[in-house]
């Protein structure tokens, strides 16, 4: 009856395989495969999300690209400016173009004021002197210092979270016609669609790359450390490939492309599926004269404990609203789930088929394990020493630990040398504001007027946070009130016309009427809301959240406190990108926590003894601490990819410690030692260990700096887990065990 129920759950999971590569391979579009649409990449649980949904209801989801550059002359630029508006407005993936041949600026004729774009045949010394004083136009798109820069805002046709596919395209047409266009001298390209587009174009190397290296460095290590097991190692791998093939086929028909974080992924599910692979041809090896059956449920505690712990240090980061974090854990979670059933069920029947010694290369245990276990026993014996050294090391990891910080800033992701990079640090060097954020003001105004006091707190907002360091510019309904009521109040009493609600209140009507395409982005019709456009460097996130936390907000208080009815909230993506840190943040310290107590609540299950569960556990911790000190000390920070360093490795460690505590609670009951459970256990665990830093190791190769952390310091930290099963875990049971602490 086991035998049969064994054959059907193996021929279902291979027919579940095959259709689901078969479903990918009839739905596959490649160009939704990947996408990296940061635009909607933000914390959707964050309480400023409701502002930003109301801003976009009142003023649009509109996206833009800001080009930026510098001619050989003026002259040059009077042609760039005219040959690329016209260009960019040809283009496929632009919707509407702003530069200093496409702007309304108000005029008069014989018939009164009007806005328009400035006349096509004013020389370029006339068009530059109006816009580089421009309210709207100064700085953006005409600098006064600087007669040979062109400014150009381009909104993107493809919208919010559209594929990077089409950025792609459209950064690859806009950057193809400022080369084709003579006299540019350089220029740089920025945008939260340049960032889409450029992690896209990065991500599609990373895909090309990554597993492929990944297959070749493992599949080569394990063929030479397994030279006499070819077989069994062909059967680990391929359990494994398919395994890895249909996990991500069902990914990507459940519509989830892969994205910065997730290409990682394969890689990742390949070389942990081929480690437990090896544990579980070395438990076929001292078990082979059992029916395959047997041999599956004997392994269904260890590979039950170490799959559900890897699987939960993947899946429990899901709690972080980021769709790129939860994506990786929820598909990380399923795929480490899916992988556990098929080392179960189908690769012990497939070691049994094969002929020739299944038993993984020794690693000289017979002549290092006594050594060890005989050092282990002398430094037990010495009753306080090792206790102090444990309490010197805690205080050292809680130092470091306290130092770890939390920057998800995406443009800090890409490596310094790339295009992306550089056209950043133009801007920032020629102090052109490359960001920006929103202020978003209800007046409560229900008749359709704007009282004056309303004016005077806009302007005084505009001023003041105009003046605060790193911002450049703000733009708003300021800018465009000095512009109209210049002309409007000609012959009348200045500050009888701004104290007067009629007159303020006719000025903006006027601008929303009278042709100003721009006036719609910072006043709402109703002329009940306004809203303020910060442009300033482009930051950090923590300095950005400064910014907000420490300056904007205490000026927005002040200020708002001045006029009744009044409410202000900043607003915009950089915010909901700032703040992403604190979920990832929160999300760090319970998944930890939570991961912590389940690894002890298994334990405890599986071998219903509190103290083994209590030694293994805190085995399993020690390198995750030592890699959290590590990087605390390094101040390198923790981000949306390095956030999965501390969770997996605890998953990952777990591995190693259940299948050694699984055979030093079998191997008690026949009255061995831990020198016969070590000489069992410690192949496979050198060997899994060497594979998964080398696995990891390769993201080394990435185009993308998290996920270089990310390998880095998940190899270090398997190392360490190695390390510390077999000194420190062989030391306290050494220890324990001499006491009659440690029993079944």
């Amino acid at each position: 009856m086991a035998a049969k129920l064994h054959k059907t759950t193996a021929a279902l999971l291979v027919a579940i395989n095959l259709c689901l590569v078969g479903a990918f391979v009839v739905t596959v579009d490649l160009s939704r495969v990947l996408n990296n649409a940061i635009d909607i990449w933000f914390d959707v649980s964050d309480p400023t999300l409701p502002a930003y949904r109301a801003e976009q209801e009142i003023f649009g989801e509109s996206s833009w690209v800001y080009v930026n550059l510098w001619a050989e002359s003026p002259a040059a630029a009077e042609n760039a400016s005219a040959t690329l508006t016209d260009g960019f407005r040809d283009l496929e993936g632009t919707v509407s173009v702003l530069s200093p041949h496409d702007i309304d600026v108000l005029q008069e004729d014989s018939e009164g004021l009007f806005f328009d774009v400035l006349a096509s045949d004013i020389s370029w010394a006339e068009r530059h002197a109006i816009l580089s004083v421009h309210p709207l136009a100064s700085t953006a798109l005409a600098s006064a210092e600087d007669p040979a820069r062109v400014g150009f805002l381009l909104e993107e046709a493809t919208g919010v979270g559209s594929g990077g596919f089409l950025r792609q395209q459209l950064l690859s047409d806009i950057r193809s016609l400022i080369d084709a266009t003579p006299g540019v001298r350089e220029y740089a390209v920025t945008g939260s669609a340049v960032i889409n587009a450029e992690l896209n174009r990065l991500s599609w190397r990373d895909i090309l790359i990554l597993l492929p290296v990944t297959g070749t460095l493992v599949m080569g290590l394990g063929l030479i450390l397994l030279r006499r097991n070819v077989m069994a190692f062909a059967a680990i791998m391929g359990v494994v490939t398919l395994v890895m093939t249909s996990g991500m086929a069902a990914m990507l028909v459940a519509g989830q492309p892969f994205n910065m974080v997730t290409i990682a992924l394969p890689g990742i599910l390949f070389t942990l599926g081929i480690a437990s692979g090896l544990h579980v041809c070395q438990y076929v090896a001292e078990n082979r004269d059992r029916p395959v059956s047997e041999l599956t449920k004997g392994l269904f505690r260890p590979l039950f404990v170490s799959h559900v712990t890897t699987a939960l240090g993947f899946g429990l980061l899901a709690m972080i609203t980021v769709l790129p974090v939860q994506s990786m854990a929820l598909w990380g979670a399923l795929g480490v789930l899916w992988s556990g059933l098929h080392m179960a069920v189908l690769l012990p029947a497939l070691l049994l088929k094969t002929k020739g010694a299944l038993h993984l290369p020794k690693f000289g245990v017979a002549h290092w394990v006594p050594r060890l276990i005989s050092l282990t026993e002398q430094v037990a014996r010495r009753k306080n020493a090792p206790w102090m050294a444990f309490a010197v090391l805690a205080f050292v990891m809680a130092a470091g630990v306290a130092r770890l910080t939390f920057d998800s800033t995406y443009l800090n992701m890409v490596s310094a040398d790339q295009q992306m990079r550089h056209d950043y640090d133009l801007l920032a060097e020629r102090g052109v504001p490359s960001a920006q954020l929103n202020i978003v003001l209800e007046t409560g105004a229900t008749d359709g007027t704007v009282a004056p006091e309303i004016n005077d707190l806009l302007a005084a907002l505009a001023l003041e946070l105009g003046a605060l360091d790193g911002v450049g510019k703000v733009l708003g309904a300021p800018q465009i009130y000095t512009e109209a009521a210049g002309k409007l109040r000609q012959g009348q009493d200045p500050e009888i016309y701004d104290a007067d609600t009629l007159s303020v209140t006719d000025t903006y009507v006027f601008a929303l009427t009278g042709g100003n395409r721009e006036v719609g982005r910072y006043l709402d019709y109703d002329l009940a809301t306004f809203r303020l456009v910060v442009m300033f460097d482009y930051m950090p996130n923590s300095r950005l959240r400064a910014l907000v936390q420490d300056q904007i907000r205490p000026l927005l208080t002040t200020h708002v406190a001045k006029v009744d009815g009044v409410s202000a909230e900043v607003s915009g993506l950089t915010i909901l990108w700032a703040n992403m840190d604190d979920a990832i943040a929160a999300g760090q310290v319970k998944s930890l926590s939570i991961l912590a107590l389940i690894c002890f609540g298994l334990f405890l299950l599986s071998y219903k003894s509190w103290r083994i569960a209590a030694v293994a556990t805190f085995v399993n911790l020690m390198p995750v601490a030592i890699i959290a000190a590590t990087l605390g000390f390094l101040g390198l920070p923790i981000d949306m990819a390095a956030i999965f360093i501390l969770s997996l490795l605890l998953g990952i460690a777990t591995d190693d410690t259940s299948f050694y505590i699984n055979s030093y609670v079998q191997k008690r009951k026949y009255g061995q030692g831990l020198n016969a459970v070590l000489t069992e256990v410690a192949p496979a665990m050198l060997m899994t260990s060497v594979l998964i830093t080398l696995g990891f190791l390769v993201l080394l190769v990435s185009s993308f700096v998290p996920i270089q952390t990310f390998g880095v310091f998940t190899a270090l930290g398997i190392v360490c887990a190695t390390l510390a099963d077999i000194v420190l875990l062989t030391f306290l049971l050494v220890s324990f065990q001499s006491k009659g602490l440690v029993h079944e």
